[in-house]
C-alpha cells in the first residue's frame, strides 16, 4: 500500500514498502519521518510503516591491536623480567683461576631476583601493574646491594694486600705485587648490565602505568 513523508512541512510519495527500504538504505529517507497512508488517523514514524531492513552480513571487523598486542607497560615488565631471569644464569665476575662467576653462585640474593622477576611476570597477567613498582624497585635494591657488597670487599681486600707501612722485606712485597695483581683481575661482567636492564624495564613498566592515559 502506498503512503507519503512528511518532512519540513512538505509532502513526498507516494512511495511503497521497497522503495521506502531503498531510500532509508541510501540515507534519503530516515525511519523517523512521519508517513501516512489510507486507513491511519495521524502521521506515524515510518519505521512503524517499513519492515526494517535485513542487516547485510560483513565480516566482523578485525580487533584493535591494543587487544591484541600487550600495552607497553605490560610489555616492558614482561621483557625485563625474562631479562632477570636469563641474567640468572650469566657471569657477572671475573675470578683468576675460577672464571666467570654466574649470579646463582652469589647464595640468596640471586633467589630473591628470581623470585621477583617471577612475581613481576604474574602481575602483568593476573594483577594490578601498581605492584610492578614493589617488585621491580626490590629487585633494583638487591642488586645494587650486591654491587656495594661487592666493591667494598674489594676495597677491604685491597687495605689488607698494602701490608704494614714500612715493611721493607722482598717476600711481602711480592705477596703484595701478586695479591694486588689477582684483586686487579677481578671484573664485573656482562650480567650484571642483564640484570640492571631488566630491573630498570620493569620499573619503566610500572612508570608507564601510573602516567594517565
Amino acid at each position: 500500500m502506498a503512503f507519503y513523508i512528511h518532512r519540513d512541512g512538505e509532502q513526498f510519495g507516494p512511495y511503497n514498502d521497497s522503495d521506502a527500504q531503498q531510500h532509508i538504505s541510501e540515507g534519503t529517507l530516515s525511519p523517523h519521518d512521519l508517513a501516512w497512508r489510507d486507513g491511519l488517523t495521524e502521521w506515524v514514524p515510518l519505521s512503524q510503516l517499513v519492515a526494517p531492513v535485513s542487516a547485510r552480513r560483513v565480516s566482523a571487523p578485525p580487533p584493535p591491536a591494543s587487544s591484541i598486542l600487550l600495552d607497553t607497560p605490560k610489555l616492558l615488565a614482561i621483557i625485563g623480567s625474562v631479562l632477570l631471569l636469563f641474567g640468572a644464569f650469566t657471569p657477572v665476575i671475573s675470578v683468576p683461576i675460577m672464571g666467570g662467576v654466574t649470579f646463582l653462585k652469589i647464595g640468596w640474593p640471586s633467589y630473591v631476583v628470581l623470585g621477583l622477576a617471577a612475581a613481576s611476570l604474574c602481575i602483568v597477567f593476573a594483577a594490578p601493574t601498581k605492584f610492578l613498582w614493589v617488585t621491580g624497585g626490590s629487585a633494583s635494591l638487591v642488586l645494587l646491594g650486591c654491587l656495594a657488597k661487592f666493591l667494598y670487599g674489594m676495597h677491604q681486600a685491597k687495605q689488607e694486600m698494602a701490608g704494614k707501612p714500612g715493611d721493607d722485606d722482598p717476600f711481602s712485597k711480592l705477596g703484595e705485587s701478586l695479591g694486588n695483581a689477582m684483586l686487579e683481575s677481578v671484573q664485573l661482567q656482562w650480567g650484571c648490565f642483564i640484570l640492571g636492564l631488566g630491573a630498570a624495564l620493569i620499573l619503566t613498566g610500572a612508570f608507564h602505568s601510573s602516567r594517565p592515559r
